[in-house]
C-alpha cells in the first residue's frame, strides 16, 4: 500500500492498481486507469512499493520490473542471469538498490547496474528485507535459514 493505492499481483501476468477510499461499511476501490500494469510474460509472485510511490515487481519470468505506476511506464527491467523464477522483492528507501529472491535459493541485489548474487541457502528465498541504512540485507528461505548480509562489505569488495 502507498497512500491509499494498493498494488495486487496476479498469475495472470498483470499487476492490478487499486485506490481506497470510504471506511468502514462504505469502504470503496476504484481501478486506477493505469491498471493493469502489463510486462511479465509468466505470475507475478510479489510487489512492494518505495517510500515515494515507485512499484517494484517480481515475477516467475525471471524478471524484476521497476514501475512508476500512476503512469504505466516501465523505468528499469532486470534480468534473473537463467531466467529463474523470481518470488520476493524488496527496494530500499533510496530507491538506489533493488532485490529480488526466488527458486534459484539466491538472493539478487542491484545498485544501478551492479548485479551481484548472495548465494548460501539451501531453498527458495522467500523473504528479504533491505536495513533503512541500506548496509544490510536480511534473505530467508523455506529452509528456514535467515542470513543477514553486509551490503557495505560486498560493494567496496568489487
Amino acid at each position: 500500500i502507498y497512500n491509499d493505492i494498493i498494488a495486487l499481483s496476479s498469475t495472470d501476468k498483470s499487476i492490478g492498481l487499486w485506490s481506497i477510499s470510504g471506511s468502514g461499511s462504505k469502504l470503496k476501490c476504484t481501478e486506477l486507469e493505469s491498471s493493469p500494469l502489463l510486462g511479465h510474460s509468466y505470475s507475478v509472485y510479489s510487489v512492494k512499493f518505495s517510500l515515494s510511490g515507485l512499484l517494484l515487481s517480481g515475477s516467475l519470468d525471471g524478471e524484476v520490473i521497476l514501475w512508476e505506476p500512476m503512469s504505466g511506464s516501465v523505468i528499469k527491467r532486470l534480468e534473473h542471469p537463467n531466467r529463474t523464477g523470481f518470488r520476493v522483492v524488496q527496494i530500499s528507501r533510496s530507491e538506489k538498490i533493488l532485490a529480488a529472491g526466488g527458486d534459484d535459493d539466491t538472493a539478487h541485489v542491484w545498485d544501478g547496474d551492479q548485479h551481484i548474487a548472495l548465494k548460501g541457502h539451501d531453498n527458495t528465498v522467500f523473504g528479504l528485507d533491505i536495513s533503512p541504512d541500506e548496509r544490510f540485507l536480511v534473505s530467508g528461505c523455506s529452509g528456514e535459514l535467515l542470513k543477514v548480509w553486509s551490503l557495505d562489505h560486498l560493494y567496496s569488495s568489487q
